[in-house]
């Protein structure tokens, strides 16, 4: 792969419009596989494709006439697409010199191929809709046409489905840029510089900025325009500055000031160099606890640490924890030092103030408590409940509890016991199991004291 394809695969922007979408790694959906089959029928090919690369694969949100869910980049054509920005017609990969040399042309018979890109709508290419054929095929701008047509669709349907999803949140219709979101009017708070926007939400944007005189790094959080008249999102942001700047622990995101600009608040954070936990599990599936527990153990060190302080995090989940190489004489290690991040829905013990969220069902449906799930008086039990979750999410590379939709999630959250590890991993020490099964129990009281009490029943 050429290092210009490569470098526009690792745009930060564009892996960050893919994340915004939520369907890495998810399971196949009808909305998705009618476009699949739409899209073969029409064009009479075998194959047709909902593609979406990132750094390191090709996931496939939905595959008509092809049993697999991913593919290495090494066996991509779709990555020229998504590197290009523009459709790619090959007639015959034989004979085509950007894939002649592609291994999928000898191991799949991928032969004939036509990749229409999908694009956001603030223009970040994601992945392509294609159909491939196992025999060299003329693709006529009809059938160019027809699949742009298509791959417009499949993009109206993702988006769709991201705007219920950050409305839900908002609590009212947003636009597209709410959406999407945009630098500050001034491209600067006070001293800082903003270099490039880092991640988005629906109450918060947070950019990448640089000191102008001392040149370090840090993260600013501000909270969206789309925050008027919902002023709970303000008390929530004023709050999760007010509990991170008491949290001093190396394993907890630190924050450094908290200022006003155009009337909307902000918070300086510590820039963190990495990936977050749920992009790393995606990219190697289970971690033995011998060689990656490191990540645990940092994890239930900053989780303790809070409780004791009578923080309550309330959203303990991969994506809430950022991962850095660990350095020794100036040389990465081949483990990482974990950091526990956004505190936007935590607890203080104690302060009924802080439960600003009334009736709203608040946290990530995967990783949530019963308690959480029938009440919002909840105690440190719950963030090891979640903790738990992730635990067994680490060890087995599979959820403990997940439903086709929301509310079946939500019942086995409630109901079902946790399923055995052994079946993803058969040959899991018992010893893992037991503590895992204690700290998925669904009465807080029969879980373990604290977290680290967790991470020496696994060592």
């Amino acid at each position: 792969m050429s290092d210009a394809v490569m470098n526009r695969l690792l745009d930060t922007n564009r892996l960050n419009a893919l994340r915004k979408t939520y369907l890495m790694d998810t399971k196949a959906e009808e909305a998705f596989d009618r476009l699949t089959r739409l899209s073969a029928r029409v064009l009479g090919a075998p194959v047709s494709l909902i593609s979406l690369i990132d750094d390191k694969r090709q996931f496939m949100k939905s595959a008509e006439g092809l049993q697999l869910q991913e593919l290495p980049l090494s066996h991509s054509f779709c990555k020229h697409v998504v590197a290009t920005g523009e459709p790619l017609v090959v007639n015959d990969a034989r004979q085509h010199p950007l894939v002649q040399d592609n291994p999928a042309v000898a191991e799949m018979n991928a032969i004939g191929y036509l990749g229409i890109p999908l694009l956001t709508s603030d223009g970040y290419n994601i992945g392509s809709l294609c159909v491939i054929d196992t025999e060299p095929r003329h693709w006529t701008n009809e059938e160019v046409a027809l699949l742009k047509d298509l791959a417009s669709t499949v993009m109206m349907e993702i988006e769709l489905r991201l705007q219920m999803m950050v409305e839900q949140e908002a609590g009212r219709t947003l636009t597209t840029t709410d959406l999407y979101g945009k630098l500050p009017e001034t491209n600067r708070f006070g001293v800082y510089t903003v270099e490039r926007e880092i991640g988005s939400g629906g109450m918060a944007t947070v950019y990448k900025c640089r000191h102008e005189v001392l040149g370090t790094s840090v993260a600013i959080k501000q909270l969206r325009n789309n925050s008027h008249g919902q002023p709970d999102y303000l008390e929530r942001f004023e709050q999760e500055a007010k509990i991170v700047a008491q949290l001093k622990h190396p394993n907890i995101v630190r924050v450094f000031d908290y200022g006003t600009q155009n009337k909307m608040p902000y918070m300086v954070m510590e820039y963190i160099h990495g990936v977050d936990l749920e992009s790393y599990l995606a990219q190697h599936g289970m971690r033995p606890f011998l060689e990656d527990g490191g990540i645990l153990i940092d994890i239930a060190e900053a989780l303790d640490y809070a409780h004791m302080r009578g923080i309550v995090h309330r959203d303990i989940k991969p994506s809430n924890v950022m991962l850095r190489s660990r350095y020794r004489d100036g040389k990465s290690l081949n483990n990482y030092h974990a950091t526990l991040m956004d505190f936007g829905i935590a607890k203080i013990a104690g302060n009924e103030s802080s439960n600003i969220t009334e009736n709203n069902l608040i946290g990530t449906v995967n990783y949530m408590p019963p308690e959480q799930i029938k009440s919002d008086d909840v105690d440190y039990r719950a963030d090891l409940y979640s903790f738990g979750i992730l635990a067994y999410q680490f060890l087995t590379g599979h959820l403990p509890f997940s439903g086709n939709n929301f509310a079946a999630t939500l019942q086995k959250q409630l109901n079902t016991p946790m399923p055995d590890p052994r079946q993803y991993v058969p040959d899991l020490d018992p010893n893992f199991v037991d503590a895992l099964e204690q700290m998925l129990a669904k009465n807080p009281e029969d879980r373990p004291d604290n977290a680290l009490e967790f991470i020496k029943m696994l060592a």
